[in-house]
């Protein structure tokens, strides 16, 4: 999620290109005609009025984009009120929903893109996509995963990467909500017990411990592709943490040492060894298989370090030294 999304997303407020020049050629205006920024516009003034709209709509945008969404939402909320008949594209009615996305206070987003919608009919889709983002934020529901699926189905060269990648966004959540629903039920089942002699509570407890288990994998993974998201829902790269160094937590294990041998199915025995070295967090590990070294790929070192994490969470909790982590909500 490190590369720019082309796709008709989400994404980080931006006007027409030609607004910059404009919106620096109508400030050198205001300023010769004695009118401030911050002055009151005559409301009479044609000119001054567009002027004036086009210059605070550029500041408000360079606002928002640099990661001042509640400042950028005063003055697109202004804006909006008293220049809507200027707003011809949309674009301020639009960003007033953005803002709101940013500062999470979704269902004032929802509301502000509707009314961006039904005022501009011709941001009906691209609204949509918007409000789909917030969606996907919350609770995934059966029938936005319906809409997401007939997208993917009916998507085209140019959408089809971006249709596709939302289902799939959905389905994970959806299948880390079920997985706990299935933990609870066993729970609930081993509790309430009954008389059928086939099932055993002890083993419906453990079937529900895998499951969460399963559901705190799932989940770790999904938040950890939802926070590279910006304030808009846009693409972010954290500076200095390469993929493969993203840790789920604070406990990380500094150095170990490992040696296996394991026997496969057709008899043959393979002497594995892993060692990491150093005491930063996040060191190199050196593996090597039968002696010879084996380079990890970034997926790899991702799925072997969560495990590490799961393995050190469980030994600390057994011998008393950590708490549970706390189940997310769904």
């Amino acid at each position: 999620m490190t590369a720019n999304r082309n796709q008709s997303d989400i994404r980080i407020v931006q006007p027409p290109r030609a607004w910059k020049q404009a919106a620096i050629a109508m400030v050198t205006l205001l300023m010769s005609r004695g009118v401030a920024l911050g002055q009151q516009v005559d409301p009479e003034d044609s000119i001054e009025r567009a002027m004036y709209f086009v210059s605070r709509s550029a500041e408000a945008t360079g606002m928002f984009n640099s990661n001042k969404p509640q400042e950028a939402l005063m003055i697109f909320q202004e804006l909006a009120a008293g220049y809507a008949d200027l707003d011809e594209n949309g674009y301020v009615a639009t960003a007033v929903g953005d803002c709101l996305a940013a500062l999470e206070r979704d269902d004032e987003a929802l509301a502000a893109y509707g009314a961006a919608a039904a005022t501009h009919p011709e941001l009906e889709d691209a609204v949509r996509q918007k409000i789909i983002e917030l969606e996907l934020a919350g609770r995934v529901t059966g029938e936005l995963i319906d809409e997401l699926r007939g997208a993917a189905d009916e998507a085209d060269d140019d959408t089809w990467l971006a249709a596709n990648w939302r289902l799939g966004r959905a389905l994970q959540k959806r299948a880390s909500a079920l997985l706990d629903e299935a933990a609870v039920v066993f729970r609930t089942a081993a509790d309430a017990g009954g008389s059928e002699i086939y099932l055993h509570r002890t083993t419906i407890l453990h079937q529900a411990t895998l499951l969460e288990e399963l559901a705190e994998d799932l989940t770790s993974l999904i938040e950890r592709l939802e926070s590279r998201w910006g304030p808009a829902r846009g693409p972010v790269v954290p500076p200095g943490c390469p993929e493969a160094q993203v840790s789920p937590s604070e406990i990380v294990t500094e150095s170990q040492r490992c040696q296996r041998r394991i026997r496969t199915k057709d008899g043959r025995r393979i002497e594995l060894r892993l060692e990491t070295g150093g005491e930063e967090p996040n060191a190199e590990t050196k593996i090597t298989v039968n002696g010879r070294p084996v380079t990890l790929t970034a997926a790899q070192k991702q799925i072997i370090q969560r495990h590490q994490y799961r393995i050190n969470a469980i030994l600390l909790e057994a011998a008393g030294q950590a708490e549970p982590p706390d189940r997310p909500e769904h």
